[in-house]
């Protein structure tokens, strides 16, 4: 029983111990100063002059003024040329004349962004030391005289350190496949034709008369008539009387 309350007293100073804050004493912080920009966006109104619309009326009668009186100079085509003169400068100066609506004027908002530097503190690099050793580390902001410090005895496995997390990538897109065709075209030498005469096959004409009669070796003449050999054209049966 003894022994159990001892092992109980062993394991919770181990804990303790574990779990120990202790303290190191600061020799040194420093400041590191970076410039940040700072975009900022100024607007301000202004006055924009509008021209009223011109109307071309004044053109018009101008034109057809200047055409009635170039038409009363001259005779012939001399009032033909008159009347032409006289339309286009008649067209220019009522245009001139010709009254225009009165401008008008419009306020516009104008912005422009203007970037600034500012100089800020973006941490500190802290230098202390902690059972006679020296230790850096770098800080978001000044710890002062003292900076705590964890204490782990050895042997005792430190806790498990959360996995990073997964961060989404982007599906990757890859580039087509490009197949390259190449087309080549060859011209053979031009060579100049050969003419050939016609070539002419005799075919003999199919007889039109019978093969000459020919005597028989082993006939005599006169002991049988005179009979002639059917002509293969002729398919004809012969009768004697």
């Amino acid at each position: 029983m003894k022994s159990i309350a001892l092992l109980s007293v062993a394991a919770l100073s181990v804990a303790t111990a574990a779990g120990a804050q202790e303290f190191g004493h600061v020799l040194s912080s420093t400041p590191v100063i970076g410039q940040v920009a700072l975009p900022q966006q100024v607007c301000h109104d202004t006055t924009v002059v509008v021209p009223g619309r011109q109307s071309g009326a004044g053109a018009a009668l101008g034109a057809v003024t200047g055409a009635v009186i170039g038409s009363t100079v001259g005779q012939g085509n001399g009032r033909v040329v008159g009347s032409v003169i006289g339309m286009v400068g008649g067209a220019v100066i009522g245009d001139r004349l010709a009254s225009r609506d009165a401008d008008q004027f419009q306020q516009v908002r104008q912005c422009t962004t203007h970037t600034t530097f500012e100089n800020r503190v973006l941490h500190y690099d802290v230098v202390y030391e902690y059972a006679g050793q020296r230790y850096t580390a770098r800080m978001p902001h000044d710890p002062g005289p003292t900076v705590q410090v964890q204490v782990t005895p050895v042997g005792v496995a430190p806790p498990p350190l959360a996995p990073p997390p997964m961060a989404a990538m982007a599906p990757m897109q890859t580039a087509p496949a490009i197949t390259t065709i190449r087309s080549t075209t060859e011209y053979l030498p031009y060579r100049t034709p050969v003419f050939v005469g016609p070539i002419v096959i005799g075919v003999p004409a199919p007889g039109l008369y019978p093969a000459p009669y020919q005597r028989h070796p082993h006939r005599r003449m006169g002991a049988h008539p005179f009979v002639p050999e059917a002509s293969p054209h002729d398919r004809r049966p012969r009768h004697w009387r």
